[in-house]
C-alpha cells in the first residue's frame, strides 16, 4: 500500500500498477468520505492545473483491494465505489 505524498510519485505509480486501486479521500482520512477507483479511472488521470495528493485530498494506493477494504475498516469507514470505473 503506498500513500503518495506528491502528484508525481502519485500518478507514476498509476503507470506501474494500471490493474491497481486508488482510494480517494480527505487530506485526513476520514471514514466519511473514502471513494475506490480502479487505478486508470478517469477522474485519476492527470490534468494540467490539478493536484492530486494535495489540498483537500489524498490518495491511498494498492493492487489489493482487500487491503484498502481493511484500511478503511481500520479507520471506522467502508468504501464507495466510483461510478464512473466501477470497481
Amino acid at each position: 500500500m503506498l500513500i503518495p505524498s506528491t502528484d508525481q510519485e502519485f500518478h507514476g505509480w498509476q503507470e506501474a500498477h494500471s490493474q491497481g486501486y486508488v482510494v480517494n479521500t480527505y487530506q485526513n482520512p476520514s471514514p466519511k468520505y473514502m471513494v475506490l477507483h480502479k487505478a486508470d479511472c478517469r477522474h485519476l488521470r492527470p490534468w494540467e492545473g490539478h493536484t492530486y495528493t494535495r489540498g483537500d485530498y489524498s490518495k491511498v494506493c494498492s493492487e489489493d483491494v482487500q487491503e484498502l477494504t481493511k484500511w478503511s475498516d481500520g479507520l471506522g469507514g467502508s468504501l464507495s465505489r466510483c461510478r464512473s470505473c466501477q470497481p
